[in-house]
């Protein structure tokens, strides 16, 4: 026998989202403030709420995702990764079935120097270096 499986309403979904959100608001903005603020935390979740990003949230760490479509192949990409360090390490396997259901290539992100040594040991290499230089107004 089949269970029905009635998925929740939109109005659910959305509480859940912005839930969520809030009890990740400050680790969520101390990101922010090492990207030079490029979002606001209200950007990031209407961008969620657009479903531009994803938010997946677990009981000692955060992951907001996107997809990014490039001509040759697809990629998982963590704009914003937070919380627990072992718990986000943890759940690579899992996000690697996600990036494989979306049908990526490969997994990505941004972040500060320290995620490199951080994420070494467990398969993420350095690929790319970010140079920033402010433009005096």
């Amino acid at each position: 026998m089949n269970a029905h499986f009635d998925p929740p309403s939109l109005a659910e979904s959305v509480g859940d989202m912005m839930e969520g959100l809030m009890l990740w608001r400050e680790e969520i903005e101390q990101a922010l403030h090492h990207a030079e603020y490029s979002h606001k935390f209200d950007d990031i979740a209407a961008m969620v709420l657009q479903q531009h990003l994803t938010l997946y949230t677990f009981d000692d760490c955060f992951c907001l995702c996107q997809i990014n479509v490039f001509p040759q192949f697809k990629a998982l990409h963590f704009m914003i990764a937070g919380g627990n360090l072992d718990g986000i390490i943890s759940r690579k396997a899992h996000f690697e079935e996600l990036a494989k259901g979306a049908g990526c290539k490969y997994m990505s992100f941004s972040g500060r120097k320290g995620w490199e040594r951080a994420l070494k040991q467990h398969g993420w290499r350095h690929k790319f270096t970010t140079m920033w230089s402010e433009i005096e107004q």
